[in-house]
């Protein structure tokens, strides 16, 4: 994990080389050719496009937020950071704390 952040931080520095007095500096690790954040549509049409490069099942993305939701839960992170996090509130994640298999607090 940590080569390929390495490698993402390398093209990184290549992007930033290449779009010159165009880059705005936004210190992402996964900007736009020019810097800025990627818009949602962008990855919205790339992710099945890398989910099945990397040779994963491809799913909606916005499914991994409640894949990340429950890891989260799981892995004994409190309900309303989780929340937080996803932009909902707590009352949201109600069905996903009483499906838990752990007591997330």
């Amino acid at each position: 994990m940590i080569d390929h952040l390495r490698a993402q931080l390398q093209l990184v520095d290549l992007l930033r080389k290449v779009a010159r007095d165009k880059w705005q500096e936004h210190d992402l690790v996964f900007p736009s050719e020019v810097g800025t954040p990627i818009g949602g549509d962008q990855i919205t049409h790339v992710f099945p496009i890398l989910a099945r490069m990397a040779g994963l099942p491809v799913i909606r993305l916005h499914d991994c937020r409640h894949t990340a939701a429950s890891i989260m839960l799981t892995h004994g992170i409190p309900p309303v950071i989780v929340a937080g996090m996803l932009g909902h509130s707590l009352a949201i994640l109600r069905p996903a704390i009483l499906t838990n298999p752990r007591d997330p607090g």
